[in-house]
């Protein structure tokens, strides 16, 4: 892996946009709580399945390379999560209308990772040699389950894992514009 740099790449976004994913999916029930009044689950948890599928359609829909959605839904989710961290930080999300901005950022945000999972995917079966997948695979979960963990110990607020989320994000926006730079328009890829 130390040698091919488009194969650490493409591990280190999925990294970090599966441990903001898992870091959002604990932080999404007290985000939308306000006082003693939760919202009601399963129609919050079916909004943001309806979200997450119309991404991976999008995928599907817009005439992109994955390489090129990768940037596009990653960027996506970065921003929704960003907003929700300001939203926060600000003290807005305190408020009942706040709630529900926070509410459709994070929307957006399962919006991004539905498409980011479908571009993410398919630039993984493409350039992840099938005779160590598993490998690779277990080896990037390692720091993926590492992060998740010590931000959810870590974590007394959701404006911190908010700002976990947003930090990871960046990452991952940051590396998908490196894949995008390393894989050529025929599919095959030049190494760093």
């Amino acid at each position: 892996m130390r040698s091919d740099g488009l194969l650490l790449t493409i591990m280190i976004v999925s990294a970090a946009t599966e441990s903001a994913m898992y870091a959002f999916v604990i932080e999404w029930t007290p985000a939308l709580t306000v006082g003693d009044v939760s919202p009601p689950h399963g129609l919050v948890f079916s909004c943001f399945m309806i979200s997450y599928m119309a991404g991976s359609i999008l995928f599907g829909l817009l005439p992109l390379s994955p390489a090129h959605l990768l940037i596009v839904f990653s960027l996506t989710s970065l921003s929704a999560v960003g907003a929700t961290f300001f939203l926060f930080h600000s003290g807005i999300a305190a408020t009942t209308s706040g709630v529900f901005v926070v509410f459709l950022c994070l929307s957006a945000f399962e919006a991004g990772l539905g498409g980011y999972m479908a571009a993410i995917a398919t630039l993984k079966a493409a350039y992840v040699p099938d005779d160590i997948r598993a490998t690779v695979y277990n080896l990037f979960r390692v720091p993926l389950n590492l992060i998740v963990v010590v931000i959810n110990v870590v974590s007394l607020s959701s404006e911190f894992t908010f700002l976990a989320c947003t930090c990871l994000m960046s990452i991952a926006v940051l590396g998908a514009v490196v894949i995008a730079r390393l894989v050529k328009p025929d599919g095959s890829a030049s190494l760093i």
